[in-house]
This record gives structure tokens, sequence and C-alpha cells, in this order.
């Protein structure tokens, strides 16, 4: 009787399990697909002035609901439109997941080193992150990435009558940027340690272009030095007034430079990141 009653409990504490494992399927892995823009989205591509993702740009991404196969870097193709990845980066147990993303993907999405020459480039100083939550069940994650840092083009509007043709070349343009390593931990923040950054010339002695940290500049604060015509010692651009520098915004200044001073010949132009042309309706002035 005893041998019945055990063969019993065995049957049913089997067809116990085979109950709960219909009404509670075993969770599937699923991998992640994403899709990025860049805000403020435009339609129209211009592939250097980080207003879209171009060919082989990369990006990082973490699954924040994860412990393992939550981190990938995902590679952008203009041909397919799409991004694709090598790595392991899956769906959470959890219906909604939590994502963060940066880039460029070797930096990291609560800090980043301004770089301070910018000679050959400006990409690898737009730090940009995204964060977004999203549904396991579509199996998109769609990232709009903000820039946390500032634009600024110079362009040299008039030389001095003191120079000759021949002499009328910048060897070097230099901004500061009010600081050199920035945080963000639900806001943004930098370490206040000012950096000479060096700028990156677009159109070679008429127009230079660096990112900086966001800040405010006090009226009369050294905020440029030109070095002109192989000269060891810059010449000093100062600010004709309070400057408040915001993140993802463009900044146009315009120089004159004279043989013992270079100057700001008129208001900063401040328009979105994307503005080519920020003498446009849309740029205001400070």
């Amino acid at each position: 009787m005893k041998t019945s009653y055990k063969y019993l409990a065995i049957i049913f504490v089997t067809l116990l399990c085979s109950c709960d494992k219909e009404v509670m399927p075993d969770f599937v892995e699923s991998q992640v697909e994403i899709s990025a823009n860049i805000t403020p989205c435009v339609l129209t591509r211009v592939t250097d002035d980080g207003t879209a993702f171009t060919d082989g740009d990369n990006i990082r991404v973490q699954n924040m609901n994860r412990a393992k196969k939550n981190l990938a870097t995902y590679s952008y193709s203009e041909s397919t439109g799409k991004w694709s990845t090598s790595d392991a980066l899956y769906w959470g147990v959890q219906p909604t997941n939590t994502f963060n993303a940066w880039y460029p993907a070797t930096s990291a999405y609560d800090s980043f080193t301004i770089p301070t020459d910018q000679t050959a480039g400006t990409d690898t100083a737009d730090w940009m992150t995204a964060t977004t939550t999203a549904n396991r069940a579509n199996g998109v994650v769609n990232l709009s990435f903000n820039h946390n840092l500032a634009k600024v083009t110079i362009t040299i509007d008039k030389w001095e009558n003191e120079y000759l043709e021949s002499e009328r070349v910048i060897s070097s343009l230099e901004l500061s940027s009010l600081s050199g390593v920035m945080s963000y931990n639900s806001t943004l923040s930098g370490d206040n340690q000012a950096k000479w950054v060096k700028t990156y010339t677009k159109d070679a002695n008429k127009s230079f272009v660096a990112i900086i940290a966001p800040g405010t500049y006090a009226s009369a604060t050294n905020i440029m030095q030109v070095y002109v015509n192989g000269s060891t010692t810059p010449l000093a651009v100062k600010t004709r007034s309070d400057l408040t520098v915001e993140a993802g915004k463009a900044y146009r200044f315009k120089l004159a430079i004279g043989k013992d001073l270079a100057t700001i010949t008129s208001s900063v132009t401040v328009g979105d990141w994307g503005d080519v042309d920020l003498d446009n309706q849309n740029a205001t002035q400070q």
C-alpha cells in the first residue's frame, strides 16, 4: 500500500511540473536590433558636420537590465541603412528594457575627455549619448543621440593693412574649453579645468572649427589665441561681453587680425548644430 502511495505521489509531482511548464514557458534569448539618429534629426545628410551618422560610424550600446551579454559595438552601413554588430547584446527577461548608448564608441556614457588636438578633425570630439526604454515584444531599440558639447566655428573676416599678402597665414588657432573632462549623471557637468584646444582648419587660412565644453565665459576672457605666420607668440582674443556656450549648439566668431591684436568683429552667431550657414533666419546673436 505504501508503495502505491509513493508512485501516486511521483505521478502527481510530474503532472504538476508539466502544468507549470505550459503556464510559464522558458524565456528565449533574442538579440537586440537598433536604429539611431542624432537630435535634431535632419533630412539632408552632411557627412562631416555631426547632423547624421555616416558610413562606418560606431556606437556602443548597453542593456541596463542584464549582467551578461549586455554590451555591444554597432557599426552603421550607408548602403543598407542599418546597424550591425558581431557582439552579443540580448534582451533581458523583463518586458521593458533600458538602454544607454554613446558615441564615439571608444568613450563612455558617463564621462568624456575632450581632445585638445582636433587638427585632424572633430569626429572624435563630438561626444553624444542616448538613453531609452524599449519593449522586448517590438524587437527594435530606437536611439536618439544628443550632442553633449558645443561646436565653434571661427572665420577670418579681415586682415589689417599691417600684413603683406604673403604674411596673411594662420599657423595655428586655439580655442579655450572651460573644462577638459565632462561627466554625465542625470545632468551634465565639467571639471572646470580650462584647456586650450587646437582647431581643425576647414578652409585653409579662412575657417577653423573645434568642439568644446559648455559653460559661461566672463566678459574680457581670453577665449582664443591666434598664431600668425609662424610666430611663437599668440595674439589673444577676448570676449566682448559675457558669453554662455550651451550643449548641442553651434557658434560662429568672426575675427579681424592685426599685428598686435586680434578682435571679434561682430556679435557671436548661435544656431543649431547642423546649421551650415549661421547667417540664416534661425540663428541668433549674442
